[in-house]
């Protein structure tokens, strides 16, 4: 995590110790339906987050469910124990909201983090924590109401506050910068909900705000509480498929989620191709992956991410007329076999620019073999000459085949392939792209390490 956001605790602290609470004797009552609406708004969105969660065994749903759940937890307890509720519990309904959103931002800080584990135990894993978050929110607001003394004190509150909030603030912010990609609208209410928990944080820390009365500040939580739900609603009515929305969430999944947002005559390509070709499409799925993260590394925005990613996921589509018995000959190519090869970059090139929606992506299509020292092909050209996207095609392009196992070679492992292309920095690659692909495929191993 970078140093920067190492201050935002710091800041969100110093502003929940300073917040000013309204003077005068404290106004506990609420209104019962917004009391009810938030906890119904966060119990929604908790559950539905929590299933799909739960049957994926994906680590980022599961954290995010969990500060879903954990808020929930607090508004429903907050409900039942209040006057305006139930009345079970009334000294003790004060922190029951609060103790729900601290750990709530807790668990959106960890849900947009990238050191989470991989490999054939990470579902177990994630099942067990998903368990112990929910028991500890459970237990937490059930020993406020049991033993009301166990309360933490107004300093220690504000605090831990102030970290939660920061915590919201993190998780909206990275949430923004998937959004920026797909623009969904799940999307889009996720992130403002996040951002929009980090004041009401303080604000119940604090007790409230001079001037502004509780059924305001209920409004306020419930807007925060109903924006992911109002956004998952209107999705599912757009394009249904609850599971592909959570996981478009996060970056990982917002690259599949991106499929679905492509033009129709590019998925009839594709499908052309996993038709013709089975391995070829997991190949530029893979390369299409790679290519969209290189790009984000370097910096491009929304409009020219996604012109990588169509045009990466479509970089060999020229190989439709390339015949299978080449494309599946164990030994070397000939010279004619070679050619054959060789012009599929400038066929699929010829295919796109005809091609409604995908006439931006063909000049990449047409470029991904060039070099950087203009020994490729077909054209020869060199250097800033080659498009931005076509040279991080030809990066990811030829690292997914080295490290993945064909008909003449076996697979390289990813160190062995990143050192292949290492030694053309300047040469076949872009060093900037080379120096994207290193960072990359590096923090990725790091991570799974």
């Amino acid at each position: 995590m970078s140093l920067r956001w190492l201050a935002l605790p710091i800041v969100g602290a110093a502003l929940a110790l300073v917040a000013a609470a309204p003077s005068g004797v404290p106004d506990t009552s609420y209104l019962v339906p917004l009391t009810f609406g938030v906890a119904v708004a966060a119990s929604v969105f908790g559950t539905v987050v929590g299933v799909i969660a739960w049957r994926s065994g994906q680590w980022a749903p599961s954290m995010l469910a969990l500060g879903c759940i954990s808020m929930a937890v607090g508004g429903v307890a907050r409900f039942v124990c209040a006057d305006a509720g139930l009345g079970l519990s009334p000294a003790a309904t004060g922190l029951m909201p609060l103790i729900g959103m601290l750990l709530g931002g807790a668990w959106f800080f960890l849900c947009v983090q990238a050191w989470w584990p991989s490999g054939n135990g990470r579902r177990k894993y994630a099942h067990l924590t998903m368990i112990l978050g929910i028991a500890l929110a459970v237990v937490s607001v059930a020993l406020l109401a049991i033993v009301p003394s166990l309360a933490p004190a107004p300093v220690v509150v504000r605090t831990l506050a102030g970290l939660a909030a920061a915590g919201y603030v993190v998780a909206g912010w990275r949430l923004l910068s998937v959004w920026r990609f797909l623009r969904l609208p799940s999307q889009f209410t996720t992130l403002c909900g996040a951002f929009l928990f980090a004041p009401s944080v303080v604000v119940l820390a604090a007790g409230g705000v001079p001037g502004v009365r509780p059924w305001q500040l209920e409004l306020f939580m419930l807007a925060a509480a109903a924006m992911p739900v109002s956004g998952f609603i209107i999705e599912q009515r757009l394009r249904p498929g609850l599971l592909t929305m959570v996981h478009g969430l996060f970056f990982p999944g917002a690259l599949a989620s991106m499929r679905r947002g492509y033009p129709a005559a590019m998925v009839a390509l594709v499908e052309r191709i996993g038709a013709y070709d089975g391995p070829l499409l997991g190949h530029v799925d893979r390369v299409a992956d790679l290519s969209t993260r290189i790009a984000v590394d370097l910096g491009f925005d929304a409009r020219a991410v996604r012109q990588v990613m169509l045009a990466s996921q479509l970089h060999d589509i020229g190989k439709l007329f390339v015949p299978r018995t080449i494309l599946d000959k164990p030994g070397a190519l000939d010279d004619r076999e070679w050619a054959i090869v060789r012009a599929h970059s400038a066929k699929g090139m010829a295919l796109l620019a005809r091609t409604p929606g995908l006439a931006e992506a063909a000049r990449a299509v047409g470029q991904h073999h060039e070099r950087w020292d203009g020994g490729g092909y077909p054209d020869g050209i060199a250097g800033e000459a080659i498009s931005p996207a076509a040279r991080i095609i030809a990066g990811a392009d030829v690292f997914d085949a080295l490290s993945s196992r064909r008909s003449y070679k076996a697979a390289w492992s990813e160190e062995d392939a990143l050192q292949e292309i290492e030694r053309g920095r300047g040469t076949n690659f872009d060093p900037h792209i080379v120096d994207a692909l290193a960072r990359l495929i590096r923090s990725s191993t790091k991570a799974a390490a």
